[in-house]
């Protein structure tokens, strides 16, 4: 069973800490929350049509997440999809 006042003193320790922070001007990191975007700004962003993200999230290509009745897709897994595509190099034949 752990003691009580370590838990106490422990939880004071970083409140201490957090007030230093901030009467130095530092920022505090927030956790970050992932960017849902819709259908229509996804499919702007990747330069697609809609016909053509539905697809591509059918085939598995893009990630997808239901939420209700709408279908929203995270600004992360968008940049892997994109970066996952082998790019094709063409050059001049002589």
């Amino acid at each position: 069973m752990t003691n009580p006042f370590e838990t106490i003193e422990k939880k004071l320790d970083t409140i201490q800490e957090l007030i230093l922070t901030l009467k130095s001007g530092e920022d505090i990191p927030q956790p970050t929350q992932p960017r849902y975007l819709t259908r229509l700004q996804a499919a702007e962003l990747l330069h697609l049509t809609l016909p053509t993200l539905h697809v591509y999230t059918r085939a598995g290509i893009i990630r997808g997440h239901k939420v209700g009745r709408r279908v929203l897709y995270s600004e992360e897994d968008i940049k892997a999809a994109v970066q996952a595509i082998p790019t094709l190099k063409y050059g001049r034949r002589a």
